[in-house]
């Protein structure tokens, strides 16, 4: 089994889809996202593909939503947080 991942790259190769996507990307966490997270785009190219490099800054809020469901931050995934798990983050936050 292979586990190297491979650079797909997305179709932005004017102006204006670059704005399309830019667009897509700033709906989605003004959107999906609660209360909302303001986020920096930019486009690079990686292995000959145009890739969305995507900044998102710390939060200053203990909680945020996804779809009206809150994750946490596991190492290097993400998984929707337990009762337990929003009870220690607001009691750390809010001591």
């Amino acid at each position: 089994m292979n586990n190297r991942a491979e650079v797909v790259g997305i179709d932005c190769d004017t102006a204006q889809k670059k704005d399309e996507e830019l667009l897509r990307i700033r709906n989605i966490t003004t959107q999906k996202i609660k209360p909302t997270i303001s986020v920096h785009v930019d486009f690079v190219v990686h292995q000959g593909k145009t890739v969305a490099r995507i900044f998102v800054p710390r939060g200053e809020q203990p909680l945020y939503f996804l779809d009206h469901e809150i994750f946490v931050r596991e190492q290097t995934s993400s998984m929707k947080a337990t009762p337990e798990q929003v009870e220690k983050i607001l009691a750390i936050f809010y001591g």
